[in-house]
């Protein structure tokens, strides 16, 4: 199973950016997710996708551009 999907990202400099996403794999095996294009993060077998149609942002997500180190936060668009 392939899923592409755009989602907006929130960046350390307190913005969002529109990031493509690619999930190939499936529950039983294990999923290759790609930002970008390229490869982003694998994950083991056990893993199921699901669709949401909300979803909300908590205060340390906001908070993250302050952090000190660099680390963006993906948010469904449901543009898949």
């Amino acid at each position: 199973m392939t899923i592409h999907f755009q989602a907006f990202e929130y960046t350390t400099q307190g913005d969002f950016q529109i990031t493509e996403f690619t999930y190939t794999g499936k529950e039983g095996t294990g999923w290759e997710i790609f930002r970008k294009s390229a490869r982003y993060l694998t994950v083991g077998k056990g893993y199921r996708l699901v669709r949401s149609r909300v979803c909300s942002i908590c205060a340390t997500d906001i908070d993250r551009c302050f952090l000190s180190i660099g680390m963006t936060y993906t948010i469904n668009t449901g543009k898949y």
